[in-house]
């Protein structure tokens, strides 16, 4: 059986407690149910007594004693030292992902490897690295770059299938690696603004490539 856990930074400046509750409630609809969520929040946080945490799944909450403010990369790190499961998924307090979205990233990982003819002794298998599509709510791409309108969140959607690996062309929710893999390249060791821009194409190009899902999975608002 497989285990994802979700692991998700926030600070209460930059994401309202509403917004928290909803992300979190919103887990209880997933039709695969062997997950966990990790919620870390970067420093002292006075919203926590309007903070639901309490849910059908495992969760678990954390405030650093100290305030990292780089991005919540030093709070992606050390959930990945907490995590239990066997493939990692990171998500942004302005992610959602749909119900169907762990059953598939399971289906993906668990599915036998599909090998095309006439490629010899060579055997393709990236399990280690499940991609999937997400909408870009309030965006749409110009041929060049993706514009972002904020007022248009609910009207214009980009589709964001996170091909081409590189800056630009994957978010950091769509990228779900196997634990073995976070650990053998020392955690989420790049702490710059880009920093899953940076490490995603690295852990594609070394592990001969992902697996992609079909279906699109999720949005970032």
């Amino acid at each position: 059986m497989i285990t994802i856990p979700i692991i998700i930074p926030y600070y209460y400046e930059s994401a309202p407690v509403d917004t928290i509750n909803n992300l979190l409630k919103s887990f209880e609809q997933q039709s695969f149910k062997d997950f966990e969520v990790i919620l870390i929040h970067d420093g002292m946080n006075p919203d926590k007594p309007r903070l639901v945490l309490d849910y059908p799944y495992d969760i678990t909450y954390t405030c650093t004693d100290d305030r990292y403010d780089d991005w919540g990369h030093s709070l992606r790190d050390m959930g990945i030292k907490k995590a239990k499961g066997q493939y990692l998924m990171f998500l942004n307090c302005d992610n959602i992902i749909y119900s169907n979205c762990l059953e598939e990233l399971e289906d993906r990982i668990t599915s036998p490897s599909k090998i095309l003819p006439n490629y010899g002794d060579f055997k393709w298998d990236s399990k280690d690295i499940i991609i999937y599509p997400i909408l870009l709510k309030g965006q749409t791409p110009n041929g060049i770059t993706v514009l972002r309108d904020e007022t248009l969140v609910d009207e214009v959607d980009c589709i964001l299938t996170g091909y081409p690996v590189k800056v630009d062309c994957i978010d950091c929710m769509q990228l779900v690696m196997k634990r073995a893999r976070w650990d053998y390249y020392g955690g989420w060791y790049d702490k710059a603004f880009a920093a899953d821009g940076n490490m995603y194409p690295r852990f594609v190009q070394e592990n001969l490539g992902a697996v992609y899902t079909r279906d699109i999975l999720g949005e970032h608002r």
